[in-house]
């Protein structure tokens, strides 16, 4: 298919994308992808450095891109995130809800079994793949209410399908 044909069936040209947990590797590629199919986006990271590696990347190609700072299990974070994105680009047209993971240790192995899982990492992960969903929707979700228009793109793992029989907390977080 003709480059020019993609450009208009896949142009997001004059929107805003916000997208968390965009300095990883599945994000930042949706970043990527969207800037290229022209977004203005916003790569929102609890790490600083890795939003911005992959926001310069995107501006050496040409692309209108920020990174910015971004806590998904605080709300202050990430409604700092929000004014400043409507600050610089002035609306939100869609969030993609890219950060979540699991950890070692709450994953069962031949060192922790399932019964030795510690309950605090089993609630970082379900948190972050949970909480870290719902706190940037109630936010960017309003912002999208206000202007009466926009989308939101949640990342989805065949755990909340499937369950990982050795990723209890993530498989749960993921199927919520």
């Amino acid at each position: 298919m003709a480059l020019s044909v993609l450009e208009k069936l896949f142009s997001l040209k004059n929107k805003v994308v916000a997208i968390t947990g965009a300095g990883g590797s599945i994000a930042g590629e949706m970043a990527k992808a969207t800037a290229l199919c022209g977004a203005k986006v916003a790569l929102l990271d609890i790490n600083p450095r890795a939003a911005l590696g992959r926001a310069n990347e995107l501006t050496k190609l040409g692309c209108d891109a920020i990174a910015l700072e971004c806590d998904v299990l605080n709300k202050d974070s990430i409604e700092n995130c929000s004014s400043q994105i409507i600050k610089d680009f002035g609306k939100i047209d869609c969030l993609i809800n890219g950060a979540g993971g699991n950890k070692k240790e709450a994953t069962t192995s031949q060192e922790i079994n399932f019964f030795e899982m510690p309950v605090e990492a089993n609630k970082w992960v379900f948190d972050l793949n949970f909480m870290g969903t719902l706190l940037p929707c109630q936010v960017f979700g309003l912002e999208i209410v206000k202007q009466d228009s926009g989308s939101i793109v949640n990342i989805a793992s065949i755990a909340g399908f499937e369950p990982l029989t050795r990723a209890a907390a993530y498989a749960a977080a993921k199927a919520a």
